[in-house]
């Protein structure tokens, strides 16, 4: 039978950490309403030239490459995910505490050996959205990304840019491919659930593969592995690349550095950032873990990794907030490094401003309002 204390532990979704309480509480609150707020402009605006199918097929009022609304949409529609993942978490865990002094109906059972959160139908959607989530983000950033690429180097041919029917193959495999792996690994690590109902991990209790005895929680975790850190060193070189090249064409028409390419700057500090803080952490502390015996983890000893697991998933409430970080930094003068020169016309300009857009997802005023001038 389990002492207090072990109850007292136990009987919470998150258990007694407190960091990762509210860590996920503030990503999951911002996440939600950011992302819906992305989601709804972009449908409000092409819905006013037709049927919600055919957004991406005719420019909206601002002029937004449409290709580029397509893989903006689909992406805050993967972080929305993201972030409801957070917020399902956090409400669970507080839900089941309230509750706990009124019923014992709840999620996790008083008594230990009897964890009915990891087998919960609420825990297997959590595994399912969170799987899904983290791994189409990061492809979509990256097309996103290649998009600016080859905007920037490839700015006076259409020929190498990403078109709307490109766009949609790209992410109907994306999505397709995304699906069917988190739907692998939420059966696999429940069916591990079902046969160790009195076992408790720390990934358990947040929903994440658990299990690395089984081949399908080994080839997903190293596929996220890869995926994380792989595609986040590449969209870090792409904009480097592109900075590099906003350089050399500054200091060919004026000395003074553009707002552009500080914006560029920023965003190229934000994602190796991002990577360093959120990815390397996890996979190191992944690789010392596979690298040592397998033994059973005492939660309590273990509050670091929660944490950096739920870091993951931090770009889902961070990546909208950068529009207003730019929105700041930049002034209307945007379209003034290009719009200079005589040789470049209005459709090449505007291209050339979206440079300017996020990687990730924006509230899409600023381009607005320079593109309008242009």
């Amino acid at each position: 039978m389990a002492n207090a204390e072990d109850i007292a532990y136990y009987t919470r979704v998150l258990q007694n950490n407190n960091g990762v309480r509210i860590v996920t509480w503030m990503f999951g609150i911002i996440a939600i309403p950011s992302n819906l707020i992305i989601i709804l402009w972009i449908a409000y605006n092409y819905c006013q030239n037709g049927l919600l199918h055919r957004y991406f097929r005719h420019r909206n009022s601002f002029n937004l490459n449409p290709s580029f609304a397509f893989l903006l949409f689909n992406l805050a529609v993967s972080d929305l995910l993201g972030g409801s993942y957070l917020l399902i978490l956090a409400i669970s865990d507080a839900t089941y505490t309230i509750s706990q002094n009124f019923s014992n109906i709840s999620y996790l059972r008083i008594h230990p050996s009897v964890d009915t959160w990891i087998i919960s139908p609420t825990c297997s959607v959590e595994r399912f959205l969170a799987q899904t989530s983290l791994i189409i983000s990061i492809l979509i950033t990256f097309v996103i990304t290649l998009d600016r690429y080859l905007a920037v180097f490839y700015s006076a041919s259409t020929r190498y840019r990403i078109s709307v029917f490109q766009a949609q193959v790209t992410l109907a495999v994306f999505w397709t491919i995304g699906i069917i792996l988190a739907i692998l690994g939420a059966v696999d690590s429940y069916s591990i659930s079902l046969k160790k109902p009195g076992h408790y991990s720390i990934l358990g209790h947040l929903c994440q593969l658990e299990g690395s005895s089984t081949f399908i929680i080994n080839a997903l975790t190293y596929l996220d592995m890869t995926v994380g850190i792989g595609v986040n060193i590449v969209i870090a070189i792409l904009y480097i690349a592109i900075l590099i090249r906003l350089k050399r064409h500054r200091q060919s028409i004026q000395r003074r550095k553009s707002p552009i390419e500080r914006h560029i700057q920023v965003i190229t500090a934000w994602i190796i950032i991002t990577s360093v803080v959120t990815w390397i952490p996890v996979i190191v502390w992944v690789i010392i873990q596979r690298a040592m015996t397998p033994v059973e983890f005492d939660d309590r000893e273990n509050f670091l990794l929660p944490i950096l697991v739920i870091m993951l998933y931090s770009n889902t409430a961070l990546n909208p907030l950068i529009p207003v970080i730019i929105k700041i930094l930049v002034t209307s003068r945007l379209h003034n490094l290009f719009t200079s020169r005589t040789d470049v016309t209005p459709s090449q300009s505007r291209d050339k401003m979206n440079v300017v857009v996020i990687t990730t997802t924006i509230i899409p005023k600023v381009i607005a309002s320079d593109s309008a001038n242009v």
